[in-house]
């Protein structure tokens, strides 16, 4: 496990990416899951083909969230595609909380708030 005082939670890394963008920016949860993917890509391949190793992870999670049913066969619908891609970045939210921590209680909170979302982005 990496030692979460040595880096950056999600809601430090956010909010410093936030003060780069314009003045009424905002952190939402779709950014805080975009930025985790993010970082998870980056921690495997910080190399200079770091945005093409981010393309082929959202492709893979586009695949697995309209992935057929296994049972029929069927294609998922698009709601259920949607919802199914929620699933997934939630699970990518949960990992970044537990593996860079949420640094001070107020960021837990908000952290642990975003990750009780359940709608589709």
């Amino acid at each position: 496990m990496t030692n979460a005082t040595s880096h950056q939670t999600l809601s430090e890394l956010a909010t410093a990416i936030a003060r780069h963008g314009e003045a009424n920016f905002r952190i939402t949860v779709e950014l805080c899951a975009r930025i985790a993917l993010m970082r998870r890509v980056y921690l495997k391949d910080g190399s200079e083909k770091f945005w093409d190793s981010l393309e082929d992870e959202i492709d893979t999670i586009h695949g697995i969230a309209s992935a057929p049913n296994r049972i029929t066969g069927e294609a998922p619908a698009q709601p259920e595609i949607a919802k199914n891609v929620t699933k997934i970045f939630k699970t990518i939210l949960e990992e970044d909380h537990k593996k860079h921590g949420a640094g001070d209680p107020q960021a837990t909170n908000t952290i642990d708030l975003l990750l009780t979302v359940v709608g589709p982005f």
